[in-house]
């Protein structure tokens, strides 16, 4: 039977996959809020032949893009099972950890650095980082330096016109 298989990520030793299954998460990445279509499940699939699937982590929740700890020994992902989109870890062979308390907006697109020590994601069109040893979680300062490319809009306020052409 079909299984929607999303956002896999290989093990850092290359010998397994960590995906997200189920639901349609995976088209309406932009949904906000618990919907049954969207909820997924975590799955490891060993790359070895005839390896089974294992499950890691139930539906009843929205869990997506999982992300490996350096040592291949845990794995990071977002789940909004608490009620809200958080990140969230699981120890392999241990049960899910809540890391984030956000109790609203969204985490979407968390991408692990190489060296595991900290997590980038988009929340509240802003860019955040998580450092993985404290589980502290904070803003990213960005200023807008430059000269604007172009010359910008100006609006007129007028009180009359002449003459008028629709398009």
């Amino acid at each position: 039977r079909y299984l929607n298989e999303f956002q896999a990520a290989p093990s850092p030793d290359g010998k397994a996959i960590a995906l997200a299954a189920k639901g349609m998460s995976s088209v309406q990445w932009w949904r906000h809020g618990s919907s049954h279509i969207d909820q997924s499940e975590l799955w490891l699939k060993p790359i070895a032949a005839g390896a089974p699937y294992q499950l890691l982590v139930p539906s009843g929740a929205r869990h997506a893009w999982p992300m490996w700890r350096p040592d291949g020994g845990a794995i990071w992902y977002m789940s909004d099972e608490g009620g809200e989109e958080n990140l969230w870890r699981l120890t392999l062979g241990g049960k899910p950890e809540q890391i984030t308390r956000f109790t609203g907006g969204r985490v979407l697109w968390p991408t692990v650095a190489y060296d595991g020590k900290t997590i980038v994601f988009e929340r509240d069109f802003a860019i955040w980082t998580l450092d993985t040893a404290s589980g502290k979680a904070a803003p990213v300062s960005i200023t807008l330096q430059g000269a604007p490319a172009s010359a910008g809009e100006t609006r007129l306020n007028l009180s009359s016109f002449d003459d008028l052409a629709l398009s």
